[in-house]
């Protein structure tokens, strides 16, 4: 009699915790990734290759994007939100990546802050497991141009930058192995001595 009404408890037991795992957002488990395209005409949301993207920020909105969805579409505890961001947007990038597998989609709009108006912007990604760490890639592209489009992207006080136009019409910079700080939160600032464009983030 005990060891059945203890097989019973068990079984109760393990419902509960089913129950909870599927209500709530996943966190991002290892060899997860996270892809969001910052543009003001986001359509599509699958690739051709199936992996999920996340509608960014448009150009001069704040706010928080809450429970980003990971490359298979599962909705995850990470979030993304800004407090001032870029101030204007462009869709002259190229169609086609040399440096990325990203689809045109994703490559050819961008948003942009200009040293003539708003060269700064600030990014927050939020409800990161304290005890990992994380890559993170950015991309931009402006098209072949006879200047420069810097941008320069900064975390943890180490900056790196990249050229969205000039004779290749794109770049890239990749931040790895980055702790987010003890509330969870990677703060990522960005600045540009000229034009600075970005068009995908990519968290992993």
């Amino acid at each position: 009699m005990l060891r059945t009404v203890a097989g019973k408890l068990v079984i109760v037991s393990l419902m509960v915790v089913c129950f909870v795992r599927g209500a709530t957002a996943d966190p991002l488990w290892a060899g997860d990734r996270i892809l969001i395209d910052f543009c003001d005409n986001f359509a599509v949301t699958i690739d051709g290759s199936g992996r999920q993207w996340n509608q960014g920020l448009n150009h001069g909105s704040t706010g928080t994007i809450p429970n980003l969805k990971n490359t298979d579409g599962v909705s995850t505890q990470v979030g993304f939100r800004s407090s001032y961001w870029f101030p204007s947007n462009n869709a002259m990038g190229l169609a086609t990546s040399a440096l990325t597998d990203y689809p045109g989609f994703a490559t050819k709009d961008s948003v942009f802050v200009n040293i003539a108006n708003i060269p700064t912007a600030r990014g927050i990604f939020n409800e990161l497991d304290t005890s990992l760490t994380y890559n993170l890639i950015f991309y931009g592209s402006r098209g072949m141009t006879a200047d420069p489009r810097v941008l320069q992207v900064t975390i943890g006080g180490v900056s790196q930058s990249y050229d969205a136009g000039g004779t290749v019409g794109e770049g890239l910079v990749t931040f790895t192995g980055i702790s987010p700080n003890e509330s969870g939160e990677i703060v990522i600032d960005f600045s540009t001595p000229n034009l600075g464009y970005l068009g995908v983030i990519e968290l992993a």
